[in-house]
């Protein structure tokens, strides 16, 4: 049974178990941000609905310019394993 790595809110477990799974395949990844810009704006999270649809399922896998193509296609392959696909 696939467990979270760190204590996730109902709505954050899918995300969470993605994470632990891809962790468990040696690629690290995170919820791309601690929270929507408006958020911290103050501004009422029903006004976004798709930015709080998007935050409450996303998960950010490795991306940077030194990457390499070997690197990129196991980061792929890790993702499709742990999603299941």
């Amino acid at each position: 049974m696939l467990r979270p790595l760190m204590p996730c809110p109902l709505s954050f477990v899918l995300p969470c178990l993605l994470a632990a799974a891809l962790a468990r395949r040696g690629v690290q990844a995170r919820r791309p941000v601690f929270q929507p810009l408006h958020r911290y704006l103050g501004l009422a999270p029903e006004a976004f609905p798709g930015s709080e649809e998007a935050w409450a399922h996303a998960v950010s896998l490795p991306i940077y310019p030194s990457l390499g193509a070997d690197e990129v296609e196991r980061v792929a392959a890790a993702a499709v394993e742990a999603a299941g696909r």
